[in-house]
This record gives structure tokens, sequence and C-alpha cells, in this order.
């Protein structure tokens, strides 16, 4: 029998953030697909956080054709998910 969550896209993206403000780090660490009733979700963790940070659900991003497709958070790094440099 196949789980569900496996046939389904993601309704959110799960990140651990550590710090505050411009010095918060994001790294995504799984992804929340919403129950057929709407009442919850279930909950897919590739890693699973420390005592020291917080865990954010967040939609993802909408692809574009300026970052060749790929989703991030806005504000945040490719490969980490950390804060973009300043400019």
């Amino acid at each position: 029998m196949s789980n569900e969550s496996e046939k389904q896209r993601p309704t959110h993206e799960i990140f651990v953030v550590a710090g505050d403000d411009q010095n918060a780090r994001w790294l995504r660490v799984g992804a929340a697909f919403a129950n057929r009733d709407g009442k919850g979700f279930n909950l897919t963790l590739d890693a699973f956080p420390s005592r020291d940070g917080r865990l954010v659900m967040r939609e993802p991003q909408n692809k574009s054709a300026d970052d060749g497709g790929e989703k991030k958070p806005a504000g945040k790094t490719r490969r980490t998910g950390a804060p973009a440099p300043a400019p």
C-alpha cells in the first residue's frame, strides 16, 4: 500500500530557523501535506531540528522564469535557505 502523501504535492515547506531578524538562518527540513478534511497536516521531516531552532511552516514560493524554475523562500539563499547577503 502506497503512502498517499507521496502522490500529492506538499502544500507547505518546513524550515528550522535559528536566530532572529537579519541573523536568522533558514534550513529546509521537510514538507507538509494537507489532510483531506482540511483540519490538519501530515508532516514529512528529512531532518529533526535541535532545540536551538524553531520550526516554521510556509507556503512554497511560486516558480519563476528568472530563477530557472527553482523554488526558494523570498530573501533566502538557494542552497541552505540562509538569509541572502546584503547587496
